[in-house]
C-alpha cells in the first residue's frame, strides 16, 4: 500500500490536480474556478419545505428544527460535508433522513462504524427508513463476508473496510455515499485505517462523515476528513498545516498544534462542517430524554451466556417445589445479566469517551456489579491519563461512610 492515499480530483479539462480558487453559488448549481483557469459544476440536492414534514420515524418521532437545519445544510453541500454536532444531538437522524429524503441520489450508500455501534446503526436504519425493501440493510459481520447486490444500505466496521475485495461482487461505482461516523477514527492520513476509507471515498460522490470531537491540540488531525470530503480545497497536506495549523519544528520533527486562525479557518469551511453544542440548541431539546442503545453479546461470552440459559430452562421443568424453583430462576437470572453487563463495558467506554470529547459536561456512570465497575474504572484510568483528564471519582456500597 502506498505510504499516503490523499485523495486528489483532476481538471477534466486539462489534467492537472483541481485547486479551487473561488465559488460561487447560483440557484442549484455551485459554480468552482480552479487555479487551472477552468471551471467545475456541481448540482445541489434539493428538497420542497414540505417534504422535510412527511420524515416520520416507525416510532412516530419526528427531526427537531435544528436536525431539519443540518440536513438542509448537508443538501447545500451536494452531502460533500462534515456534521461535527455534539454527541447526543442527532447526528445518526440527520444522516438517516438524508437517506430516506433523496433515495435515488444517495443510496446505495456505506456506513462505516466502529464495530461497538453497527448493530444501533441497523435499528435506527429500521426506525427512521423503514424497512422496506427500498431501505434493505446488510450489516457485515466478519471479513469473510462480502457486500452483496440488491441491497441498499452496507453497515461495515473500519477494519472490515481494509479489505479490498469487500464490494467486488457490486457493479462498478454503486456506491453513492459513504457515511463515516465518528471520523475521528481516521485523523491519521497515514493508517491503514484511513487509506482504507480514502480508498472507497475517492470514487463516491457523497462523503458525510460525522464526529462530536471538536479541533483542539491537533488541528493537523482534522486534514483526512477535509481532504476526503472537498479534495478540491484540501489536495496538500503540508499546505494545509502551513495555512491553518500553529506548527513548530522540535528537532526531531514538525510538531503540530491548533489551528492558527480560528476565525479563517471558520471562514473558509463554513459550507463544510456544521457544529452545534447542546447549550445552543437547548430550546428545542426536551428536559428529559430517555435513549436506548442496542448492544450485541460479546462473542466470548456466548458459551457462558448458552449454559446460564440451559440452566434456567432446566430449572423451569424440573421437579423442585415452586418456592425453590422461583428462588434458584431468580438466582440465575442475576447470573445472566451479570454476563451482559460485562459485555456492555467496550461500548459503554466507546460512549463515554467520545462524551467526554465532544462536551465540556460531566456524566455518571451506574452500575449492578462490583467487577463490571472495577473493569470501567480501570480502563477510564488510562484513557483519562493519556488524554489529560481527571481519574474517575468512584462510589460504591463499600466506601467507609465517616
Amino acid at each position: 500500500m502506498a505510504l499516503t492515499s490523499i485523495v486528489r480530483q483532476q481538471c477534466k479539462t486539462c489534467g492537472k490536480i483541481a485547486v479551487e480558487q473561488s465559488r460561487l453559488k447560483i440557484g442549484k448549481t455551485l459554480i468552482i474556478k480552479l487555479a487551472c483557469g477552468h471551471i467545475l459544476h456541481d448540482e445541489l440536492l434539493v428538497a420542497s419545505k414540505a417534504s422535510y414534514e412527511t420524515i416520520v420515524f416507525s416510532d412516530g418521532c419526528k427531526p427537531r428544527e435544528y436536525q431539519i437545519e443540518a440536513i438542509k445544510f448537508a443538501e447545500e453541500s451536494n452531502v460533500r460535508c462534515i456534521i461535527a454536532d455534539e454527541q447526543g444531538l442527532g447526528k445518526t437522524i440527520e444522516a438517516l433522513s438524508l437517506l430516506r429524503l433523496h433515495p435515488t441520489k444517495l443510496l446505495p450508500a456505506v456506513i462505516v462504524c466502529p464495530s461497538t455501534v453497527k448493530l444501533q446503526w441497523m435499528f435506527e436504519i429500521h426506525r427512521i427508513c423503514g424497512s422496506g425493501k427500498e431501505f434493505l440493510v446488510q450489516v457485515i459481520q466478519s471479513g469473510k463476508e462480502r457486500a452483496m447486490p440488491g441491497f441498499k444500505i452496507y453497515v461495515v466496521t473500519y477494519d472490515m473496510l481494509k479489505n479490498k475485495d469487500l464490494f467486488d461482487m457490486l457493479p462498478e461505482n454503486t456506491i453513492k455515499t459513504l457515511i463515516i461516523d465518528e471520523c475521528q477514527r481516521i485523523k491519521n492520513h497515514l493508517s491503514d485505517r484511513a487509506k482504507a476509507v480514502q480508498r472507497v471515498a475517492k470514487d463516491t460522490p457523497h462523503i458525510l462523515p460525522m464526529s462530536g470531537t471538536p479541533i483542539k491540540n491537533n488541528a493537523g488531525e482534522y486534514f483526512t476528513v477535509l481532504n476526503i470530503v472537498k479534495p478540491t480545497m484540501f489536495p496538500h497536506f503540508q499546505k494545509y498545516i502551513d495555512n491553518y495549523c500553529d506548527a513548530y519544528s522540535n528537532g526531531w520533527g514538525q510538531k503540530i498544534g491548533g489551528l492558527k486562525n480560528v476565525e479563517q479557518f471558520h471562514t473558509d469551511t463554513k459550507d463544510i462542517i456544521i457544529r452545534r453544542t447542546k447549550a445552543e440548541v437547548l430550546k428545542d431539546l426536551p428536559s428529559l430524554e430517555r435513549k436506548f442503545h442496542h448492544v450485541e453479546l460479546d462473542r466470548k461470552l456466548n458459551k457462558a451466556y448458552a449454559a446460564a440459559m440451559q440452566e434456567l430452562d432446566d430449572m423451569l421443568y424440573s421437579d423442585e417445589s415452586e418456592f425453590e424453583k422461583s428462588t434458584n430462576m431468580i438466582a440465575i437470572m442475576s447470573k445472566m445479566r451479570h454476563i451482559t453487563g460485562i459485555s456492555k463495558v467496550t461500548e459503554c467506554i466507546d460512549f463515554v469517551t467520545e462524551f467526554l470529547l465532544s462536551t465540556d459536561r460531566k456524566i455518571v456512570i451506574f452500575t449492578h456489579h462490583q467487577d463490571v465497575m472495577e473493569m470501567l474504572r480501570s480502563q477510564l484510568d488510562v484513557w483519562c491519563g493519556e488524554g489529560g483528564f481527571h481519574s474517575p471519582l468512584t462510589l460504591h456500597s463499600g466506601l467507609d461512610g465517616s
